[in-house]
């Protein structure tokens, strides 16, 4: 059995968290609601297009 030893966030980190949320929100939102809609797969896809990944053998 495998037992987490904290019981809560300690306060820094949380605090380190939500200021870098703060600071950060509108690429954040880019992130979480624009970028997931590009399409990454494919000829033309996200990866095609960067040449970053392979895509040949993609399943679409």
């Amino acid at each position: 059995m495998v037992r987490l030893g904290i019981e809560e966030i300690p306060e820094p980190l949380l605090s380190a968290v939500n200021g870098a949320i703060t600071k950060n929100q509108a690429l954040l939102e880019i992130l979480a609601q624009d970028f997931v809609q590009i399409e990454t797969l494919g000829i033309g896809g996200l990866k095609d297009r960067s040449d970053l990944e392979e895509y040949q053998y993609d399943t679409v």
